[in-house]
C-alpha cells in the first residue's frame, strides 16, 4: 500500500509528538515528589485538625450563650388562650331578662406586649456582653496557637527520628566494616578468634538499634499525621529540612510581644472586664425598671365584661427589699473579680517564665550545635587512629569498639542539637503568639 508524501509527513510528525510526550511523562514520573515543609504541615493542620474544628464550634456555642444576655431592649410578646367549663351559671337581674355574669362555657384569647424602656446599668451590660464575646473568641486563638506549636514539635520529632535512623544505619555500616577488619586480622593471625565473636555481637547490637530507630520514625510520623489530619499522607523521607532560623528576639521584645498577643492573657483581661461590669450590675439590680405594657383580649362576653378589650399602660418594678440577695450577689461578683485578677497575675508570671525558658534553650541549642560538631570531628579522627592502631596490634578490640561507640553518640548528639534549635524556635513563636493575629483565630 502506498501513501502520499503529505500523509507520510503527517505520520512522522504525530510519531515525533507522541515520543516527546512519552519522554516528558517519564521524566515527570521519575522526578522527586514534592517535599512537605514545616509551614505546609502547619497550614494543613489549620484546615483539617479535629481539635481546631471542635474549638470553632465551642466558640460558636459560647457566643450563642452570650447572646442570651445581650442587652437589647426587645419587646416580649405573648399569646394566651383558654377555655373553661364551669357551673352553675350565675345571672344578675337586669330589666326583663337576667344578665349572665358567670357563663357555663367561657373562652378567652389574650395578646400581651411588654416593652422595656429603661433599665439601670445598660452601659455596663453592653460592656459585659462585648467582653464575653471577646473572651469566647480567645479560646479558638488559644487552641490555634497550641496546634501550631504541636505540629512544629511533631515535625521536628520526625526529623530527629529520621536523623537517628541515619545514625543507626551508619553505626551498622561501621560495625560491619569493623567485623570485616577483625576477620581479616584473625585470618592473618594478628588477632584471636574470640575477637570475631565480639565484633559479631557489636553488629547484632547495631541491627537492634536500627530496628528501634525505624520504630521511632513510624511513631513520629504517626503523631504528625494525627495532628495534620485530613487525607495528607506523610512519610519521613518527604519531609524537608527546616529553613535557616531567623535571629531570636531579645528578652525585652519577646516579653512585650507575649504580654500584648498571648490569647490566654487577652482572655483573662476580657474576663476581668466582664466581671467588673457584672459587679457594677449586681449593685444596680435593686434599681427601678420601667416598661410599657399593652394587652388585647377577645373573650366570651358577660354582663360586666365586653367581648373585645384593649389596654395600654406604664409599668414600674422596684424591688425595695430582696432578703439580702443584692448584697450576696455583690459579694460573689467581687470574689469572682479578685479570683480572675489573681489568675491573670499567675498567667503573666508563667508566660514570662515560658518566654525566658524558650530563649535560653535556643541559645543553649546553638552553643551545643557548635560543641557537638567539634566533638563529632574529634570522635571520627579518634576512630581512624584506633583502627590504624588495631591493625598494627597496638590497640585492643575494646578500644576500637569504644571509639566506634563514641562516634555514634557524637553524631546523634550533633543531630539532636541542630533540631533542638528548631524546637526552641517553635516554642519562642508559641510563647510570643507570633503566629496569631490579635483579632482573629487564624494566623
Amino acid at each position: 500500500m502506498r501513501f502520499a508524501p503529505r500523509y507520510l509527513s503527517l505520520i512522522v510528525r504525530v510519531s515525533t509528538c507522541l515520543a516527546l510526550a512519552t519522554t516528558g511523562l517519564c521524566a515527570l514520573a521519575e522526578a522527586d515528589p514534592p517535599r512537605l515543609t514545616i509551614e505546609q504541615a502547619v497550614q494543613s493542620a489549620l484546615q483539617n485538625n479535629p481539635s481546631l474544628r471542635a474549638a470553632r464550634f465551642e466558640t460558636q456555642a459560647a457566643c450563642a450563650e452570650a447572646d442570651k444576655d445581650k442587652p437589647v431592649i426587645r419587646p416580649r410578646i405573648a399569646a394566651e388562650a383558654q377555655m373553661l367549663l364551669q357551673g352553675p351559671a350565675v345571672t344578675f337581674p337586669r330589666g326583663a331578662e337576667d344578665a349572665l355574669v358567670l357563663p357555663e362555657q367561657y373562652a378567652q384569647i389574650k395578646l400581651m406586649l411588654d416593652q422595656p424602656i429603661y433599665r439601670a446599668g445598660l452601659g455596663d451590660a453592653w460592656r459585659r456582653y462585648r467582653a464575653m464575646i471577646d473572651a469566647a473568641e480567645c479560646r479558638q486563638r488559644i487552641r490555634t496557637n497550641d496546634v501550631i506549636r504541636d505540629v512544629r514539635h511533631a515535625y521536628v520529632q520526625c526529623l530527629v527520628a529520621r536523623a537517628m535512623l541515619e545514625v543507626a544505619r551508619e553505626a551498622k555500616s561501621v560495625a560491619a566494616d569493623h567485623l570485616a577488619l577483625v576477620k581479616r586480622m584473625v585470618e592473618s593471625g594478628l588477632s584471636a578468634p574470640r575477637d570475631t565473636l565480639s565484633a559479631e555481637a557489636d553488629l547484632a547490637e547495631a541491627d537492634e538499634g536500627l530496628l528501634r530507630a525505624s520504630e521511632g520514625v513510624a511513631l513520629a510520623v504517626g503523631d504528625l499525621t494525627r495532628l495534620i489530619g485530613g487525607e495528607t499522607s506523610v512519610t519521613a523521607d518527604l519531609l524537608a529540612a527546616p529553613d535557616p532560623l531567623p535571629a531570636a528576639p531579645t528578652t525585652e521584645e519577646a516579653v512585650a510581644h507575649a504580654q500584648a498577643r498571648r490569647p490566654e492573657l487577652i482572655a483573662l483581661r476580657k474576663a476581668i472586664e466582664a466581671a467588673e461590669a457584672g459587679h457594677a450590675l449586681a449593685r444596680l439590680q435593686s434599681s427601678p425598671a420601667f416598661s410599657i405594657r399593652a394587652a388585647a383580649v377577645h373573650q366570651t362576653p358577660t354582663a360586666f365584661t365586653s367581648q373585645r378589650w384593649a389596654g395600654l399602660g406604664l409599668h414600674m418594678e422596684w424591688p425595695l427589699a430582696d432578703a439580702g440577695k443584692t448584697a450576696l450577689d455583690v459579694r460573689l461578683a467581687a470574689a469572682r473579680l479578685d479570683q480572675l485578677r489573681a489568675q491573670l497575675d499567675e498567667a503573666e508570671s508563667g508566660i514570662l517564665l515560658e518566654v525566658r525558658d524558650a530563649l535560653s534553650r535556643c541559645e543553649t541549642a546553638l552553643a551545643r550545635t557548635t560543641v557537638c560538631a567539634q566533638r563529632l570531628a574529634a570522635a571520627r579522627a579518634a576512630l581512624e587512629i584506633s583502627r590504624m592502631r588495631y591493625e598494627q596490634r597496638a590497640a585492643t578490640l575494646l578500644e576500637l569498639a569504644s571509639s566506634r561507640l563514641a562516634v555514634t553518640k557524637a553524631d546523634a548528639a550533633w543531630q539532636q542539637a541542630k533540631l533542638d534549635q528548631v524546637m526552641a524556635w517553635a516554642d519562642i513563636r508559641h510563647a510570643t503568639a507570633a503566629d496569631i493575629a490579635p483579632g482573629t483565630g487564624e494566623p
